[in-house]
């Protein structure tokens, strides 16, 4: 039993490191205002343009800034060691061997670094300058919300352990960008699901079928398998089934990147289970079904997968999965409309 009946309306492939962003709107679907309000919904309106403005934001940091942190660690691991202001300043002077265009993105990300003067290793630079630039973006999305400053820093979570100002600049950003994510669903007027991981995919199904899809969170998707999943021969109301062997070879699993996807069915079938998802990475167009790709995997791998809403996956000390404590009414694992 599944819910993959709901209509849907255009929606574009996810930009940047939004899916949160993307996945929000799939799951929202027909309560979207969009840009020509009636009276009673310009309150509403102010919120999806609030919310917009601080993703395409986020977006464009992204874009500018997000390679300089990859690209410090390539380095860092080419030169097994720390990458510092001097040795920077070395492979300035001789050029690295790539292609023109990453040539020119390599060297102003080593340039900026020689230029500041409070960091003297790459990877510190471009991690913290990246939530440098960040973090007033967030700020400016608390301001215009009206979420004063003193509820940021006073909201940290127990699990921290920490005030504000023993948090590293990493921890800083972490906690408002969960703060926005947090914020945002809940003027979407988006709830926490009773379902939880350690429960059984009855009680997935059912929810499905009382609230329609939800949102997930884990390593979900195409971008942690090495190869690309094929269609299979099932079609869900004429829209294409993709899936990935049982034996595909999966990749960034140790990684600390997730990604979120919306589950829209699940089902028992000679005693296997399935879970169905649509993922933000993907565009569509309600006048061509097609266009809607819906994956299927198995509730085991869904269940290893996936993490809690703020990105954090719990580990026993033998490296098994590890879930929340499981709540009555609801659960920090799905959200619903």
């Amino acid at each position: 039993s599944s819910s993959e009946n709901r209509s849907r309306v255009l929606q574009s492939a996810q930009k940047g490191d939004t899916c949160w962003y993307y996945a929000l709107q799939i799951l929202r679907n027909e309560h979207r205002i969009g840009k020509h309000p009636s009276k009673t919904q310009e309150g509403e309106r102010y919120i999806e343009v609030m919310i917009s403005k601080h993703r395409k934001a986020v977006t464009k940091i992204n874009e500018a800034l997000k390679f300089r942190i990859g690209f410090a660690e390539q380095i860092t691991k080419a030169l097994a060691g720390c990458c510092t202001k001097k040795k920077a300043k070395a492979i300035l002077n001789n050029p690295i061997q790539i292609t023109p265009e990453l040539r020119e993105k390599c060297c102003a990300a080593l340039q900026s670094f020689c230029e500041q003067t409070v960091y003297d290793d790459f990877i510190v630079y471009a991690n913290n300058n990246y939530c440098e630039v960040l973090m007033p973006v967030h700020e400016q999305f608390f301001k215009e919300i009206q979420m004063p400053n003193s509820f940021v820093q006073l909201s940290i979570p127990k699990r921290i352990g920490k005030i504000w100002g023993e948090m590293s600049l990493f921890e800083k950003q972490w906690h408002e960008s969960n703060l926005v994510f947090t914020a945002s669903y809940t003027a979407y007027g988006c709830k926490l699901s009773p379902w939880h991981p350690e429960k059984p995919i009855d009680v997935l199904i059912e929810q499905l079928q009382l609230h329609g899809p939800h949102f997930v969170e884990g390593r979900l998707g195409s971008s942690f398998y090495e190869e690309n999943p094929f269609q299979l021969s099932q079609k869900i109301e004429g829209r294409p089934v993709f899936g990935w062997k049982p034996n595909a070879k999966r990749i960034n699993e140790d990684s600390l990147e997730f990604h979120v996807v919306v589950i829209v069915g699940a089902k028992v079938d000679n005693e296997k289970k399935f879970v169905y998802f649509i993922d933000p990475q993907d565009g569509s167009d309600p006048s061509n079904i097609t266009t809607q790709k819906i994956y299927i995997i198995s509730y085991e791998r869904f269940r290893s997968s996936i993490c809690n809403l703020f990105g954090m996956q719990l580990k026993t000390l033998d490296g098994k999965i590890a879930f929340e404590d499981v709540g009555k009414e609801t659960n920090n694992y799905a959200l619903y409309k």
